[in-house]
């Protein structure tokens, strides 16, 4: 779903663009975009902006809108690059500067390496710079007294349309306060300890995006924020600022009297409503607007079972289709489909396959295999908004796919051998293993004498 929201036209109209530099912020808990970013799409989502004085409740900016971003870049070799910052606060012309968030970047699976090169351990391997590794992108860093920095300008509309785009951040939900990363780091220290070496991973945050109602005018009201010079003065006079109080566009009491319901009601429907792939855009809309939602084309898979694991499991023999291994994906009621592959890097087109064979889960587990992490495999669960998390190092019981390959390869043995059935058929025999075993009941309390399949649909989880 696209909405329109207003005019980017006059403030993109500049005979002199606005230039101002984008500084590194370790204490801005979410990337903001200042005078020299535009808005290309307002999230249905906006919160209160906390300048360096927390303890003064008046120091804040209410009602801050949530956006994508964009900012050019002319870097030293004269080319121009459009630097888009999803998931930023928009402050607008109260701020002559942007912040990036650095962990916030590196969630994303940016390099930041915001340590000056004469402060560095070894200053011949120091970068100082923004690397975007996918397509081999530095961004040198200056610095501004102690701050690192860079210098970008307010993009004009056809630099948006044909300058190469450099995605700094996801655009999956972001949440400063959420404790993955206080979890994972407790995780690393007590493997470091214990000289335990530690698997790469990397975890991703996804929620649900409330519809916003269909009067424009409305929401324009509610995503933008009232500014007067003493929020000037006392919050963006310093560059550090904590965003909390994150709010949905669409309040409890707006549904209510839309829907003449009460408001109690209308609040728990806010909670529990899934609405995904909202997207608002400001007019006239790019021609590199993606009108396409992914992640609403096929069934999604919610509730407590929508939480699926997967790993690979290998096989002595070459198959006559040349697969050597497979891709197994289960959940807590051990619902499987397998998908055989003739290398591990097809992991990510197994999951593309399961998810428009069977759905879009909810969320997926894994151990810390790079293919399994990172790549195309990172890039699906981002645009499906699947929520991807990873085992603990040497803990394999985590993963419940591990206990369903041996089983699954106990019954692919069993049937090979009954039937005389060649060894460089396993990979037919592997599909056909999982589904019977899909469609077999089992004394799961879960499926309540159902068999796994007819309880994924019974029991709602095919949204």
């Amino acid at each position: 779903m696209v909405r329109q929201i207003g005019s980017m036209t006059g403030a993109l109209n500049h005979d002199l663009p606005d230039t101002g530099p984008v500084e590194l912020d370790s204490h801005a808990d979410t990337c903001c975009a200042g005078s020299n970013c535009v808005v290309l799409e307002y999230s249905s989502k906006s919160c209160n902006v906390i300048g360096f004085n927390r303890d003064n409740p008046s120091d804040q900016l209410l009602n801050v809108p949530i956006v994508k971003a964009v900012t050019a870049y002319n870097a030293p070799t004269g080319q121009t690059f459009i630097i888009v910052i999803p998931q930023a606060l928009y402050l607008g012309d109260l701020i002559t500067y942007s912040l990036l968030c650095p962990n916030q970047l590196r969630q994303y699976g940016i390099i930041v390496d915001d340590v000056p090169r004469h402060l560095a351990p070894d200053p011949s391997k120091a970068t100082h710079s923004i690397y975007i590794a996918n397509i081999d992108v530095h961004i040198p860093l200056q610095m501004g007294g102690v701050i690192s920095l860079f210098y970008t300008r307010r993009p004009t509309i056809p630099e948006i349309e044909d300058c190469l785009w450099l995605v700094l951040t996801s655009k999956l939900d972001w949440d400063p306060h959420f404790s993955d990363f206080q979890e994972l780091e407790n995780i690393e220290h007590d493997a470091q300890y214990h000289h335990v070496p530690c698997a790469e991973r990397n975890i991703l945050s996804a929620s649900t995006i409330p519809m916003s109602p269909e009067d424009s005018d409305y929401h324009l009201l509610q995503v933008s924020p009232i500014y007067n010079d003493r929020y000037i003065m006392n919050v963006m006079s310093v560059a550090n600022t904590q965003s909390g109080n994150r709010s949905y566009t669409v309040t409890k009491e707006y549904l209510s009297n839309l829907w003449n319901i009460g408001v109690n009601t209308a609040a728990q429907t806010l909670q529990v409503m899934p609405q995904k792939g909202i997207r608002n855009a400001v007019h006239p809309i790019m021609r590199r607007f993606a009108t396409k939602q992914t992640r609403l084309r096929y069934d999604q898979l919610a509730s407590r079972h929508g939480r699926f694991y997967s790993d690979t499991f290998f096989s002595d023999y070459r198959s006559t289709r040349g697969n050597t291994m497979a891709q197994l994906f289960t959940n807590d009621c051990k619902f499987l489909r397998g998908f055989p592959m003739r290398k591990k890097s097809e992991a990510a087109n197994a999951l593309l396959e399961f998810i428009q064979d069977v759905g879009v889960p909810a969320g997926m587990h894994c151990d810390g295999a790079l293919e399994l992490q990172y790549g195309k495999w990172k890039e699906i669960c981002q645009d499906y908004g699947i929520k991807q998390t990873c085992t603990e190092p040497h803990s394999p019981w985590q993963n419940r796919a591990e206990v369903n390959i041996r089983e699954v390869k106990k019954y692919i043995q069993q049937l090979m051998d009954r039937t005389n059935m060649s060894k460089q058929l396993w990979d037919y025999c592997a599909c056909y293993a999982a589904e019977i075993m899909s469609l077999t009941a089992n004394d799961l309390y879960v499926l309540h004498l159902r068999v796994r399949g007819f309880w994924m649909v019974r029991s709602g989880l095919l949204l």
